[in-house]
């Protein structure tokens, strides 16, 4: 999952470097909420998985934040 400011040309990007399987998500008023979204979604298929976040410093103080708010829950644990 990409945060980025020119979808097109992020997506290009991405095509040229042959990155697979992705999701952009434009920058916008609400759009860590829609990455929030995504990367629960993708840990709830994925459990077990870790999780690595790298860019934009603001955007991963907020996102772990959310994130520690609110764990997923783990089978078995409460």
């Amino acid at each position: 999952m990409f945060e980025v400011t020119h979808a097109d040309e992020a997506e290009a990007v991405l095509a040229e470097l042959d990155v697979g399987p992705r999701t952009l998500v434009p920058r916008g008023p609400d759009h860590l909420l829609a990455v929030e979204r995504g990367l629960r979604a993708a840990l709830a298929r994925h459990s077990g998985a870790d999780l690595v976040l790298c860019g934009n410093a603001r955007s991963i103080q907020a996102l772990r934040a959310a994130l520690k708010a609110s764990p997923r829950r783990t089978p078995g644990k409460r």
